[in-house]
């Protein structure tokens, strides 16, 4: 007993001492005099010091010899101890523990061996996650557990306060932890928002978005909080973390994101706030207003800002190019001058991928020849960006030959290393330019038959859709899809959801998935595009019992852009209609696409086969919404002449097709197919056309 009373009364008198310590020299001294003499305590207070006071007066060797003492003592501290030397190391350390990996990795043995440890408060907890995160920038696997167990004994405390959560928030959104520990760390977080300062209600958001759909709850909270405070206490928010706030509220797809990009947009003005040393919050920002097309009053000025700013990344000029583009800048801003120049020296295929996406969607006037013959688009050509860059090329009203053609050979030769998201674009841009796919199919069905990451389920998906290849495993890809859908997200969940329709697949568990979260509001503000393909597919699978799930998005949707989308919602009225549903009026707010007459050469020599069978009929008949290729009246019968397009690979009638003939019969008319493969006679015809009958 004696010798423990005096070994803890020399621990207090070397603590007192190592307190009043005034600079990082003399930490140095009292460890060279003392440091034999060392408890745990006066390790860990004195690798504080040091932390506090920086190293940078300090030789190499005068750090180490503070690191050995401490090293010694490690094993047998006590978790708050261990915490306090986490932060104070990611302190000391800088991005230099390289060179110290013998202290580094002692200190994370002590770490794992203290887990759990009652005598580690919560702002320990959160000092520790953040000192994790420090040292390890790489994002490891190790890490990402590590700070997932930190945060888990956070949660568990039930005594974190403003501080602590929002440096745990912080560490688990910088470790990318499971989406279920940021969700659970985000709903203790909703409470204390009110106490947030600015930078913790960004941090919380940006976590959020880094962590997933999980927490779009805490999401919706905090970028309530956020809306508010912007625009009550502007002086409080820096541009760091308004872009910050921003962007996750973007990316999350929150419903306040209108009233977040309002906000943002007062706490901008003037623009110049966002000049030379503000060139990643511009890109964030604008990028965010395109997100959620937010169409700011003054985009003019956003773009002169942007093009006058010097040393913009590559990453952030093609975000902005991409963003305004959304956003309809006149293709007359001095901006695209500036960035076609800019782009010409980019090393980075997707910054040069997104920039030719910019200037060829907004009409810029570019020579795309010269454009080719900078050194970026060599670089391109080697990656799985050349897709995004064949893509780009159908925007444009006439697309260069010679580019066409060397960009279209570079996709053919990288498919074999193509990501399914990337082998999706460039099938899709082949189709738009009229090129063979056949190089594809192969490359289709062998990526196909592979166990594929989850997050390559939904371009997996898509290359079946785009190909009509309805491959054994699409049903297995649904089922991932709708397992896992918490950590794949909704928008890719309704991918999935419409190649299985397109495909005729039938994929129960994931259209109930899809409709729960639909009616339960468990996604993110999506645009009116994701919404219509998720209402097209549920009513092509049949898969929405009493029209619940399509009536409330009808509900919701303010407008439909023409075209395809317009085209899915008229489809969706159709399905309603057949049901016994009134949706005459929603149908009437939308814009009507034209029904032309579309008579082509083989629908003529149905009809002559017709004719000289003397039988009665009509080409290209309204009937309802639909026009159909052939009504033959006497018999109440709708012949379809049916292409390629209208069957899977292997010969099944699409989704959409069948889909067609469902609506029909349900109006009374007996539905017919005629398949035209095989038909290219005449006289071929007549005896199809009489079973037909």
């Amino acid at each position: 007993p004696t010798c423990a009373m005096t070994a803890a009364s020399a621990g207090i008198r070397i603590n007192h001492r190592l307190k009043l310590a005034s600079s990082s020299r003399a930490v140095v001294e009292i460890v060279h005099e003392l440091g034999h003499d060392f408890s745990e305590s006066n390790a860990a207070l004195a690798l504080h010091k040091l932390g506090s006071h920086g190293v940078q007066a300090l030789a190499s060797d005068q750090v180490d010899s503070v690191l050995r003492v401490v090293q010694r003592l490690l094993p047998t501290m006590q978790g708050s101890h261990v915490a306090t030397c986490v932060m104070a190391y990611s302190r000391i350390a800088m991005g230099a523990w390289d060179r110290r990996v013998w202290f580094r990795e002692t200190l994370l043995e002590a770490v794992d061996a203290t887990e759990g440890d009652p005598s580690v408060v919560p702002r320990e907890l959160a000092d520790l996650s953040w000192g994790l995160v420090q040292l390890d920038n790489q994002g490891s696997t190790e890490l990402q557990d590590r700070v997932g167990r930190v945060v888990g004994a956070g949660v568990r405390s039930g005594m974190l306060c403003e501080r602590s959560t929002a440096r745990l928030l912080w560490a688990a959104g910088s470790a990318s932890v499971s989406t279920t520990a940021l969700a659970e760390l985000g709903a203790v977080a909703v409470p204390l928002l009110p106490s947030f300062s600015a930078q913790d209600t960004a941090n919380m958001l940006w976590a959020l978005a880094k962590g997933g759909p999980g927490g779009l709850e805490a999401a919706e909270a905090g970028a309530r909080q956020a809306a508010e405070s912007m625009a009550m206490h502007p002086r409080r928010w820096a541009a760091r973390h308004v872009s910050a706030a921003a962007w996750a509220t973007a990316v999350m797809g929150c419903r306040e994101s209108k009233a977040v990009m309002g906000s943002v947009e007062a706490w901008v003005r003037p623009c110049s706030k966002l000049g030379q040393d503000g060139q990643q919050a511009l890109a964030n920002i604008v990028w965010a207003f395109a997100a959620v097309q937010h169409h700011p009053d003054d985009l003019e000025a956003y773009s002169a800002v942007a093009a006058t700013c010097q040393g913009f990344l590559p990453q952030e000029a093609a975000m902005l190019g991409t963003s305004f583009h959304v956003l309809r800048l006149p293709k007359t801003s001095p901006f695209w001058s500036v960035l076609v120049e800019q782009c010409k020296a980019w090393t980075e295929p997707r910054a040069v991928s997104q920039a030719w996406w910019a200037l060829a969607g907004t009409g810029v006037d570019v020579d795309f020849v010269s454009l080719a013959a900078a050194p970026s688009f060599e670089v391109v050509l080697k990656s799985a960006e050349a897709s995004a860059v064949l893509w780009s090329l159908t925007l444009l009203h006439s697309p260069p030959t010679e580019v066409v053609r060397r960009t279209a050979e570079a996709c053919s030769g990288l498919t074999t290393t193509m990501p399914p998201k990337a082998l999706a674009q460039a099938i899709s841009a082949c189709q738009a330019l009229r090129l063979p796919v056949v190089a594809y199919e192969s490359r289709a069905a062998q990526l196909l038959d592979q166990e594929l990451p989850l997050e390559d389920v939904p371009g997996a998906a898509r290359v079946c859709d785009l190909l009509r290849l309805r491959h054994p495993s699409l049903p297995q890809l649904a089922m991932r899809a709708s397992a896992e859908g918490s950590a794949l997200g909704f928008k890719q969940q309704v991918a999935v959801l419409g190649a299985c329709a397109t495909l005729a697949v039938p994929c129960s568990p994931l259209a109930a998935e899809v409709r729960s979260r639909l009616l339960s509001g468990g996604y993110r503000q999506d645009s009116s595009s994701v919404l219509s393909i998720a209402a097209w597919a549920l009513a092509l699978l049949g898969e929405d019992p009493g029209g619940e799930v399509r009536l409330h998005l009808l509900s919701k949707i303010d407008h439909a852009q023409p075209g395809e989308e317009v085209s899915r919602w008229i489809q969706v009225c159709e399905s309603l209609e057949i049901e016994g549903h009134e949706v005459a009026q929603f149908v009437a707010s939308l814009p009507q696409p034209p029904q032309e007459s579309n008579v082509s050469q083989t629908h003529r020599r149905v009809s002559e086969a017709l004719q000289e069978m003397g039988v009665a009929h009509s080409i290209e008949v309204p009937l309802g919404r639909r026009v159909v290729d052939i009504f033959v009246p006497d018999r109440n019968l709708v012949l379809e002449v049916d292409g390629p397009t209208h069957f899977t690979l292997c010969g099944q009638l699409s989704g959409q097709s069948l889909f067609r003939n469902r609506v029909l019969e349900a109006q009374g008319y007996i539905v017919r197919s005629l398949p035209l493969k095989g038909l290219s006679r005449k006289q071929d015809l007549q005896p199809v056309l009489k079973q037909l009958l």
